[in-house]
């Protein structure tokens, strides 16, 4: 900081104005990224396609069963995205791919405070 006030000093800029501009920058940023979150969340599209059934559910999370023969995959979908990035559309899911392809594989969505335990599946 003291770097940047010497800076501003020796090019005859006062410091408040410096922290002024930054503030104003900074504040049409968050407006272009609140404007941008806003624009996503109420985009009309509405996913239609049907969960398939949850084999264990615990408050807001959900173990949901894919179906398949093979071995077990467990998904768990990033912190960013709903878990139905993995199974947007009928032509479009990568879930139900892998089911038939032999995958056999459960999708935990959501998240829960208590503990789960493959016993209580």
């Amino acid at each position: 900081m003291a770097r940047i006030a010497a800076d501003l000093a020796a090019g005859g800029h006062r410091p408040e104005a410096f922290a002024a501009a930054v503030w104003q920058a900074l504040g049409r940023a968050d407006a272009g990224f609140l404007a941008g979150v806003a624009a996503y969340r109420g985009h009309p599209w509405r996913r239609e396609l049907a969960d398939p059934p949850a084999v264990w559910a615990e408050g807001g999370s959900r173990l949901l069963d894919y179906g398949g023969a093979g071995p077990v995959v467990v998904f768990v979908p990033s912190l960013v995205n709903r878990a139905q990035i993995l199974d947007l559309l009928p032509e479009a899911t990568m879930l139900r791919f892998l089911a038939g392809q032999g995958c056999g594989r459960c999708c935990w969505t959501g998240a829960s405070r208590g503990r789960w335990s493959a016993a209580s599946a």
